[in-house]
């Protein structure tokens, strides 16, 4: 019985900690979302400064992320991202905002790869 026992709580740490990450990861990609979105387009002179928040947003939850989300997303995710400042930084309108759309849709699959569902 004192088996059974264990057995039971060490499976209910296991969910809840499955789902504290759900919820983490959920969380940090829609606030990544919602600074890209926030970010004016690459003619403003606030452009750069806000993708480079947003790179630091970034650089600041990489580590947690990086336990549940497979390399290949995080690696196309940054590559995305350093491309997104590049265009942010010379003002590059059109592609500034190509990038912006491969960073919000990256977003959509770190939030899909998480989905309880």
């Amino acid at each position: 019985m004192k088996q059974f026992i264990i057995t039971i709580i060490l499976f209910m740490l296991l969910v809840a900690a499955t789902v504290i990450n759900n919820i983490y990861i959920n969380d940090t990609a829609n606030a990544l979302a919602e600074k890209a979105v926030s970010i004016p387009s690459a003619d403003d002179p606030e452009c750069a400064k806000q993708a480079d928040e947003l790179y630091e947003l970034w650089n600041t939850n990489y580590k947690r992320i990086s336990f549940s989300v497979p390399f290949y997303v995080l690696n196309d995710f940054t590559d995305i991202l350093t491309s997104m400042c590049l265009y942010a930084e010379q003002g590059d309108v059109e592609k500034f905002e190509n990038e912006r759309r491969l960073f919000l849709g990256a977003m959509n699959r770190i939030t899909r790869l998480e989905k309880i569902i």
